[in-house]
């Protein structure tokens, strides 16, 4: 939900906009624009702008958080993870390589296990 007020003093105007989550009430964004009044249409534009930018990161966020929330479907997928960032922090070649074949392994049983993909990823660009 985007809330805010508009108030025009001598030529000028002031306008604040925040974007609050309609199912949390948390705020995500909030910013003060004063301007000329001849330059309102340039801040209805940098406050669409802003405002788009701000519930691209927070669904990114969310979705984020929803994906780390889904347990893997198989237990043996969850073990042979754990195994493999344990080698990916070790950050070097023997490791990196050893920590490529238990995820994939781990891909192997759970397809869906989207950190598993992220960690790959990171081992893939570590080597």
């Amino acid at each position: 939900m985007v809330e805010g007020s508009v108030r025009r003093s001598a030529g000028r105007v002031r306008v604040t906009a925040q974007l609050i989550d309609a199912g949390t009430g948390n705020h995500i964004w909030a910013e003060r624009y004063d301007r000329e009044v001849g330059e309102v249409f340039a801040v209805q534009d940098e406050i669409a702008r802003a405002v788009t930018t701000a519930i691209g990161a927070a669904v990114a966020d969310a979705e984020q958080q929803r994906a780390l929330r889904k347990p893997p479907a198989h237990l043996g997928a969850w073990e042979l993870y754990q195994r493999g960032i344990w080698h990916l922090l070790r950050r070097n070649r023997e490791n990196l390589i050893e920590a490529q074949v238990l995820l994939r392994k781990t891909l192997s049983l759970d397809q869906n296990f989207a950190t598993v993909h992220a960690a790959f990823a990171i081992s893939a660009f570590s080597l």
